[in-house]
């Protein structure tokens, strides 16, 4: 699912910068209480119902400050049908982040 809607005033770096930083300190919660921060789709995909995909997705690793983080869907995508399948990033993980879907 590609994002939509109004982009948040202060998230002024892309989370598809391919250098070796930190993807979490470029990203920042939708909202106040969020428990995480969203992605977004680096392609249009078509998806086959009948198998799982890679999705690459507009984010590069490592994460940062040695973190690890869970991929997983949110309820908007399951209403839509589309469910992500759970991954973990590592935190010695390099290169784009792909969601199975």
């Amino acid at each position: 699912m590609e994002c939509e809607g109004e982009k948040r005033a202060n998230t002024n770096v892309s989370a598809s910068a391919h250098t070796n930083g930190d993807l979490l300190s470029r990203l920042a919660a939708t909202t106040r209480g969020s428990a995480g921060v969203d992605v977004c789709t680096a392609e249009s995909v078509v998806i086959d119902l009948d198998k799982i995909h890679q999705v690459p997705l507009d984010a590069f690793g490592p994460l940062g400050d040695g973190m690890s983080a869970f991929l997983m869907g949110r309820s908007s995508a399951t209403i839509h049908g589309i469910m992500v399948h759970l991954g973990l990033i590592d935190a010695d993980f390099s290169g784009q982040i792909h969601a199975m879907v």
